[in-house]
């Protein structure tokens, strides 16, 4: 078995894609068996486990990404995926809520950083305006609600990605329980 770090990035980025779901089981498949030299990669014993599965399995994820885990860095995963989610929240018009839940869930998992991102803008959605809640607004009005606050999460949103980029953030370790542990070496101003 390769060590972790001998992953050459192309593959890395291949494993991560599927593993977060960027990238369709299907495609994984056929590259999986058209790419050449994965046995060497991954080992003979490793690429027979890999070109074993069924990927039509409805547990196929969860198989993945057991078969994967000894290849990759968990802290090196979790730091790529938190800054493909920040990019798809700069530059996707849709899905913004769904994405700032994400956050929140993250924040919730240990993710202090995410406080404002997270926690904060969530909380303002969510919470009582002009009496009413969010559950009681028309979608009009969320899709208001919404957008006032788009400018101020995606600044925040901008501000974590800048620090990831420049590596003054990085996850570390991820619990069996799904909490994180970081590094945030950001000024504190």
């Amino acid at each position: 078995m390769p060590a972790r770090k001998d992953l050459p990035e192309e593959i890395k980025l291949k494993v991560f894609a599927v593993l977060c779901g960027n990238e369709p089981i299907d495609e994984f498949e056929q590259w999986l068996y058209h790419h050449g030299g994965l046995a060497a990669t991954f080992g003979n014993e490793g690429y027979l486990a890999l070109a074993s599965l069924d990927f039509s399995s409805r547990d196929i994820q969860y198989q993945l990404a057991n078969l994967l885990k000894p290849y990759i860095e968990v802290g090196e995963y979790e730091t790529w995926r938190l800054s493909n989610l920040l990019k798809a929240f700069l530059w996707q018009e849709q899905n913004s809520l769904r994405m700032l839940k994400e956050f929140y869930d993250l924040y919730c998992h240990g993710l202090r950083f995410l406080e404002f991102l997270g926690l904060g803008y969530v909380f303002l959605l969510e919470t009582s305006f002009n009496g009413n809640n969010w559950q009681d607004l028309t979608e009009e009005k969320k899709r208001s609600r919404l957008s006032s606050f788009l400018p101020g999460a995606r600044q925040d949103a901008q501000q974590v990605l800048d620090g990831i980029e420049n590596g003054a953030i990085a996850i570390t370790q991820k619990s069996e329980q799904g909490n994180f542990q970081y590094i945030d070496n950001r000024e504190k101003t």
